[in-house]
């Protein structure tokens, strides 16, 4: 039997998840422990070679949400936006490979992707983007508890009030269990969790505080046992 070891330096919460996916794996067994603040993930088995690569990709898409964690928590204190020109189709293929993981979780949930080609760019701080559109990622498949499908589209919008003033909109609708509208409001409020197991209710209040940093908007339209969508307004350029 072999054995390996590969060290990753990230938050301990996002590897029990993946420990624990990882045990159901036929091909190797997989341990977890805390050694002066490493975390040592030791493979045990024939196939460890392959069991390996596996973990590579999965330590650098811990490293990306370890940052984004970082990110969330360290929004509150000012601090320069790294701003850059990039467009809303290429943050959401970024933020659902860095998912990706946590996504498979949800193995009943499908994603499904309506991009309107050839959009304006948009000029934001990427990393704080992603965060944003990873909370409504998560928050959409938390939402299918018995599975369903998650579309996320982009489009052009004007102001209604200004309409020579555009919008990239980017949209994450779900088939889940709906919101009732008297709860709307609620939702973006720090530390609202209601209906939601676990989570520390920052992850809207947050996203709201981000995208309105960068001059845009967020709302939203459910359905209870019909689904939700949120929409989210960057400028354009």
């Amino acid at each position: 039997m072999n054995i390996s070891s590969v060290v990753v330096q990230t938050v301990p919460k996002f590897l029990d998840e993946v420990v624990e996916s990882l045990k159901n794996s036929d091909a190797c067994d997989y341990h977890m422990h805390d050694e002066k603040g490493r975390i040592i993930i030791t493979i045990e088995g024939d196939n460890v070679s392959e069991e390996l690569k596996k973990m590579k990709v999965i330590e650098q898409a811990l490293l990306q949400i370890n940052k984004i964690v970082e990110g969330l928590l360290g929004f509150s204190r000012k601090s320069e936006s790294s701003l850059e020109t990039t467009t809303s189709e290429q943050i959401i293929e970024d933020t659902l490979v860095i998912a990706e993981h946590s996504l498979a979780r949800y193995s009943n949930v499908k994603i499904e992707r309506k991009f309107t080609p050839d959009l304006p760019q948009i000029h934001v701080d990427k990393r704080q983007v992603q965060q944003v559109f990873l909370n409504f990622m998560m928050n959409a498949a938390q939402a299918m508890p018995e599975g369903g499908t998650l579309t996320i589209m982009n489009r052009m919008v004007a102001d209604k009030n200004n309409p020579s003033k555009k919008f990239v909109e980017t949209i994450f609708r779900d088939t889940g269990i709906g919101i009732p509208k008297e709860k709307f409001e609620k939702l973006f409020q720090p530390f609202y969790t209601e209906g939601k197991k676990g989570g520390t209710g920052l992850g809207l209040s947050i996203s709201k505080s981000i995208i309105e940093k960068h001059g845009g908007c967020i709302y939203l339209d459910s359905k209870v046992g019909v689904g939700t969508t949120f929409f989210i307004r960057l400028p354009a350029l």
